[in-house]
């Protein structure tokens, strides 16, 4: 279910009511910079970042993080559009393409999820791997059945019954894997679209994959 329930949706609400959005926003971005310094690279025009005094002390860092959470802020004034959100980016995705990338992703990044693959063949560096036959059927299947949940995101449970079943009790998968495929998903799409990749669109397409992994996983509970 990726829609919010009332009660969620009070709560979202309530707490956004309540959050100072220039204090908070500069704290997040500076916490954020601060923790992955790696992302300063795309804020060298904000001046001296050398330290996280410096950071949190930065007036643009403060207006930047303000502007985004601002944005965030849309996100809450529209929690009933979640549904709109995917299937406006899930109509522009192309299964083949983006599938065969998440999966090559996923077994590129987390090099220990290819034993499930053992039979695919030459898996051994990432240009095999993307380059891999298999590996690109395979993921245009895999993303064919997210499209499933895309179609039925008020029963994923339901949806993926089967499927869970056969993770579980057949192929034996780590149900963590499933959240492996949903963030390397997330990466792709944001590569692909950009700045329409809205941080809206962002969060609901963040809950329906963390959706999708818990339906996947619900036969090991």
């Amino acid at each position: 279910m990726v829609h919010f329930t009332a009660e969620e949706k009070t709560a979202i609400t309530t707490t956004w009511a309540k959050v100072n959005v220039e204090e908070t926003g500069g704290e997040a971005l500076g916490r954020l910079l601060v923790v992955y310094p790696w992302t300063q690279r795309f804020f060298d025009s904000f001046g001296n970042l050398s330290s996280a005094s410096a950071i949190l002390g930065n007036p643009k860092v403060k207006a930047h993080g303000k502007k985004v959470l601002t944005s965030f802020g849309d996100a809450v004034k529209n929690l009933d559009n979640q549904k709109g959100y995917i299937n406006a980016i899930w109509s522009k995705v192309s299964i083949d393409q983006t599938g065969a990338e998440a999966l090559g992703r996923l077994l590129i990044v987390y090099p220990w999820t290819s034993r499930f693959f053992d039979h695919f063949g030459d898996l051994s560096s990432a240009k095999s791997v993307m380059g891999n036959a298999k590996v690109q059927g395979h993921g245009a299947k895999v993303l064919t059945s997210f499209g499933d949940a895309v179609k039925n995101m008020d029963n994923l449970k339901g949806t993926f019954a089967k499927l869970s079943e056969l993770h579980c009790d057949k192929l034996h998968v780590d149900p963590e894997n499933f959240k492996l495929l949903g963030n390397i998903l997330l990466i792709c799409l944001t590569e692909h679209f950009g700045k329409d990749f809205t941080p809206e669109i962002q969060a609901a397409w963040q809950k329906l994959e963390a959706d999708v992994a818990n339906a996947l996983a619900h036969k090991y509970l």
